[in-house]
């Protein structure tokens, strides 16, 4: 929030939000800051006080905090638990609050730029924020670079299969959260089908990976975000605009460039229930490579253009070229 909770001004808004969702009838909210956690159950006690995926909850004694200091709902980190069952049964053990687990997100396996990450998106949606809602997402540019270079990214990620959570509900998980809330509903229906029936036929990207828009929203919305951007030069944001068709991010691809098959994946996560990965070297491991080299596949074409696309955009942010002089 930018330090804004500790103001004046942002106390008001605070407490302005929160009375109207009381005054609506909202049972509970997901907070990821300690400090508004502390002021809605003070402040709000009938509100339940649910903690985000952004607290980065992945131990015994973060999820003992929280639940301690009066969490009623913890997300875990997916990033560090998800495929960790040995912590996942310790967590479970150690509180007695609902815990929640992300099936379908699909970050770089601990990715190292998870926190910066999560404050830029945080702020590019921040009223009155000096971005003005605008930002260039780097972190996002990057990841998807780093899995058509290595295409093993698209597997060791942190999703879990449809087929899979029989394994988390075994050790008494019964709550999973499916993103993302921009998808395009039929997506979005598409993957509550697939979790809730527990088997999916198909591209596991399908699930995991986000989506672009109809199209029939191409223009306006490939033009109304990149001319936000008014303080960059128009020859980048060409560049980014033929990127963004070119992967799918403002409108639906013809075709899928990249796929990995769900099925080819059955059995994938039994190495997983009784070893994990926080303390392994993967390519020493390579466990996943073998894995990769099964299920997934990656149009030639489209990687050598997605990735000279990406790398002249990258190149043109990290140089200053990007914007106007």
């Amino acid at each position: 929030l930018d330090n804004h909770e500790y103001t004046s001004s942002g106390q008001k808004e605070i407490r302005r939000l929160l009375d109207y969702l009381e005054g609506l009838g909202v049972d509970s909210v997901t907070v990821a800051l300690p400090y508004l956690m502390r002021l809605v159950k003070r402040s709000y006690p009938r509100l339940k006080a649910r903690i985000s995926v952004f607290a980065q909850i992945d131990t015994v004694s973060k999820a003992r905090w929280w639940a301690d200091n009066g969490a009623d709902a913890l997300t875990l980190d997916s990033l560090g638990v998800n495929r960790e069952f040995d912590t996942l049964r310790a967590i479970r053990r150690a509180v007695p609050v609902e815990l929640q687990l992300m099936v379908n997100n699909h970050c770089l396996a601990r990715c190292p730029m998870a926190g910066y990450h999560m404050n830029v998106l945080g702020h590019s949606s921040q009223a009155n924020h000096a971005s003005g809602g605008f930002v260039i997402d780097h972190c996002f540019l990057s990841c998807t670079a780093q899995k058509l270079r290595t295409p093993v990214d698209y597997v060791r990620g942190e999703w879990i299969r449809p087929e899979d959570l029989r394994h988390y509900e075994d050790i008494g998980y019964t709550w999973f959260k499916i993103v993302e809330r921009s998808s395009p509903t039929d997506v979005l229906v598409n993957r509550v089908r697939a979790y809730s029936g527990r088997r999916y036929d198909g591209n596991l990207l399908d699930l995991v990976q986000p989506f672009g828009y109809d199209k029939e929203s191409k223009f306006f919305w490939s033009w109304r975000m990149l001319w936000g951007f008014s303080s960059l030069r128009f020859s980048f944001l060409n560049r980014v605009r033929h990127l963004a068709a070119r992967r799918g991010w403002f409108q639906k691809l013809s075709g899928a460039p990249v796929r990995m098959e769900n099925r080819r994946l059955d059995g994938f996560i039994e190495r997983f229930l009784t070893r994990g990965c926080r303390d392994m070297d993967c390519e020493k491991c390579r466990y996943c490579h073998g894995w990769a080299e099964k299920a997934v596949t990656v149009d030639p074409v489209f990687r050598t253009e997605c990735l000279e696309n990406t790398e002249a955009v990258m190149e043109a942010v990290e140089s200053g070229r990007a914007w106007r002089s």
